[in-house]
């Protein structure tokens, strides 16, 4: 496996979410507190927003 692109994401207010691919991928999301979820999904953007703010289930 080959890693095609890493999207490092800055905590703030704005998160550029059509930045991310909608491919599939892995991800790990790393709480201010608790253990990091790592987890893995065949559409990385869909996967990380959710439908409701998603275009593409629209």
């Amino acid at each position: 496996m080959t890693l095609s692109c890493e999207i490092p994401l800055d905590p703030g207010p704005e998160i550029d979410f059509e930045a991310i691919p909608n491919v599939p991928g892995v991800f790990l999301i790393w709480p201010r507190e608790g253990a990091p979820y790592f987890g893995r999904t065949s559409l990385l953007r869909q996967r990380l927003i959710g439908p409701r703010y998603n275009n593409e289930w629209c």
